[in-house]
């Protein structure tokens, strides 16, 4: 799986998390410094970026996003054991919270997949060592594993992106274990790699499968980030759209309801174009 790395997208997540994280950031200097501490790791990919521009480059050095989520790992572990201070150890949980959906980007690029081994093993080695001193983000630790060991390949991805899911249950439990946000991410890495009939196939089953039932539409919609099942279904619509898959739109869009087309997605749509939106990448005919 082909891509030209960007540190945007990463970047935008992890500056999301880290906010998030740190609302209480003035609570002790600990949290102040950490805080100014990973603003200065973001801004070093930010400085990349302009560099990249200047000078014409198409991508962004992957190597140096890996470097931001391997430093903060380390500086998470090295909090872990200082029992003596409690906002040592806060700051331990709000470091691996912070990683947790930007890590999804760097595992799931190409990049990632053509890494050397040795580099994979040293930072599968950090994680281990990470879910033993840090047993109470074990969870997240070993979901951040299960997304570096095998970002494609396990049997429900592949199923997914081949056209070849056979039940709905099955596309579910990837809605369920990995978030529509993952799944989403999942679908727009495809198109980042211009696998737009890939990324077809998987959007239209996920979308077939949350509309079947108002239901579990409004179920998954109530858990989810905002507009991020809207999204969903507005990549379905312009990749039907570009690839030509007529009969499968209209199956769709009279599911979901020509009014709801029309007061809705026609809008959000129309707000890619204008740029009030961020854009979905578009597949060549």
């Amino acid at each position: 799986m082909a891509s030209l790395w960007r540190h945007v997208y990463f970047k935008q997540v992890l500056l999301k998390e880290i906010e998030e994280a740190f609302t209480d950031k003035e609570a002790d200097e600990v949290l102040v410094n950490a805080h100014s501490d990973l603003l200065a790791l973001v801004k070093r990919l930010t400085n990349e970026e302009e560099t990249n521009r200047q000078e014409g480059k198409e991508c962004d050095n992957f190597l140096n996003a890996l470097d931001v989520l391997i430093l903060i790992l380390k500086f998470a572990q090295s909090n872990c054991n200082q029992i003596d201070n409690k906002f040592k150890l806060k700051l331990t949980d709000k470091l691996i919270d912070c990683v947790l959906k930007p890590s999804r980007n760097i595992f799931l690029a190409g990049e990632w997949i053509m890494l050397d081994q040795q580099r994979k093993e040293d930072l599968m080695n950090l994680m281990n060592d990470m879910k033993d001193q840090i047993p109470l983000k074990k969870r997240e630790i070993l979901s951040m594993q299960g997304y570096a060991e095998n970002p494609w390949s396990t049997p429900a991805v592949k199923n997914l992106i081949n056209g070849k899911t056979e039940k709905e249950e099955e596309v579910l439990g990837l809605l369920s274990s990995e978030g529509v946000e993952g799944v989403v991410l999942r679908i727009e890495m495809l198109l980042e790699s211009s696998m737009y009939r890939e990324a077809l196939k998987a959007v239209s089953t996920v979308v077939m499968s949350l509309i079947s039932e108002d239901m579990i539409l409004q179920s998954y919609v109530s858990t989810s980030a905002p507009s991020i099942v809207d999204r969903l279904i507005d990549i379905f619509i312009i990749l039907s759209v570009k690839l030509n898959k007529t009969l499968r739109l209209l199956k769709v869009l009279k599911q979901i309801g020509f009014e709801d087309i029309n007061k809705i997605y026609i809008r959000r749509i129309t707000a890619y174009i204008t740029g009030q939106l961020p854009s979905i990448p578009k597949p060549e005919p």
